[in-house]
């Protein structure tokens, strides 16, 4: 996940959309998380730009 200079997001009531895109534009995930599970995602992510 090195990679990864914004990861996108989409805030739902429960759950969220997470896109991550690396530094040339390329789309290197899509996720759907709970809440639990997005703060968790985060925790051990490294820093970087998250866009909403």
């Amino acid at each position: 996940m090195s990679a990864i200079k914004v990861i996108g997001t989409d805030l739902g009531k429960s759950t969220f959309h997470l896109v991550g895109h690396d530094y040339s534009g390329r789309e290197q995930y899509r996720y759907k998380l709970s809440r639990s599970k997005l703060l968790q995602f985060i925790s051990v992510h490294e820093p970087t730009l998250i866009a909403m």
